[in-house]
């Protein structure tokens, strides 16, 4: 025999709402504002994959929470990797805890980015809703564009538009790299590589990167680059006159570095480096008093006779005025003008314009001195 025991139907459903789980209305959604640079188009957009209750709940970490203090959470972003099969970048993980159950969920998220720009940090608005507890957060999440669109953001820049070094011994120049983006590099290797290679006794060399470099957002750091030249190679590239602007080598400096956050995210940039020879001053003044020297002689040998009290006068005071006018010189160009003299324009950082310039002016002997007032004769 079957007894029927009817149950009223809010009965029913009061005891279905007492015996149902509570993970199953304590379950909080995530939703991450899209990110646009400028109002043109550029920028990332996030899109939500699965949730799913974390097994290893007391292994989490929660060092955040929402503006209302409703929601504690924390942010995995350490192994963001490029996914070519999406065209976007995978996974950004966010753990949030429930406040009514004590459930620890996972949220990832995926990044589909448009357009060029700067890997950075961007400041995205994070919503969290469960029932009708909604609380928010600005967090600052790693974005970047898609590969091969990413702008250079490590800039190489040098002291000076034309490097000097000298035809012997080793001479140094430096070249600084600045870290432009928002996002720290690691700075992996830097090359140099010259126009041509028989031109040096050595490979040039890199010092101050010994190992890889880290470069912190908005810094710079100075690498110096030593470079030794071959003395017979290097003169017969500089020997002909030229302007002081004129360069005698290049070099090319390569910088390779990579976003040590975004997996895989490598980037390189590149400098020419002019480069322009020059003796030291001991072979500059060797070079003025041979010339003043040669001149005077041509002067003496005009005249069929040994006086030599009267030549010694006129070179001292040939040698005296090519010393001022090689000071001149050397100040004019530092200034960035031109040394202008006898209608030719002289370089008096080399070897064969100051030998000219000794010469021209020991050919005037003791008229040289007349010339110098009339040059700064107003």
């Amino acid at each position: 025999m079957v007894i029927g025991v009817r149950v009223p139907v809010f009965v029913a459903v009061a005891w279905l709402a007492v015996t149902s789980p509570k993970s199953a209305n304590a379950q909080p959604s995530v939703k991450l504002s899209d990110w646009e640079q400028a109002g043109n188009g550029t920028g990332v957009r996030f899109v939500s994959l699965q949730t799913f209750t974390e097994p290893n709940a007391e292994a989490i970490s929660l060092p955040d929470q929402t503006n209302g203090g409703i929601f504690q959470y924390g942010l995995a972003a350490s192994e963001v990797r490029w996914a070519d099969e999406c065209r976007c970048y995978r996974y950004y993980i966010i753990n949030v805890k429930s406040p009514v159950s004590g459930v620890i969920t996972r949220h990832k998220f995926k990044a589909i980015p448009s357009g060029s720009f700067a890997d950075q940090y961007g400041q995205i608005t994070m919503t969290v809703t469960e029932g009708d507890r909604v609380d928010t957060d600005v967090i600052a999440l790693p974005i970047g564009s898609a590969p091969g669109l990413q702008p250079k953001v490590v800039d190489v820049r040098l002291d000076k538009q034309l490097e000097s070094v000298l035809l012997s011994g080793p001479s140094e120049f430096q070249v600084t790299l600045t870290n432009t983006g928002g996002m720290p590099v690691i700075v992996e290797s830097v090359f140099v590589i010259p126009e041509q290679t028989d031109l040096w006794i050595e490979p040039p060399s890199v010092q101050g990167l010994s190992q890889a470099l880290l470069l912190k957002p908005q810094t710079s750091e100075a690498l110096r680059v030593i470079v030794r030249p071959r003395v017979k190679k290097a003169i017969g590239a500089s020997w002909p006159p030229s302007e002081n602007t004129q360069r005698h080598t290049t070099f090319a400096i390569g910088v390779h570095y990579e976003n040590p956050l975004f997996q895989n995210r490598q980037g390189q940039t590149s400098l020419s480096v002019p480069v322009r020879f020059q003796p030291n001053l001991p072979a500059l003044a060797a070079a003025l008093v041979i010339g003043v020297l040669l001149g005077s002689l041509v002067l003496l040998s005009r005249r069929r006779v040994t006086i030599w009290k009267p030549w010694l006068r006129a070179l001292a005071t040939a040698l005296l005025v090519a010393i001022i006018l090689e000071l001149i010189g050397m100040f004019l160009v530092a200034k960035d003008s031109k040394f202008v003299l006898f209608g030719f324009n002289l370089d008096p950082w080399q070897s064969l314009p100051v030998v000219l310039l000794g010469t021209g002016v020991g050919l005037f002997g003791m008229k040289s001195a007349d010339l110098l007032n009339k040059m700064f004769k107003v």
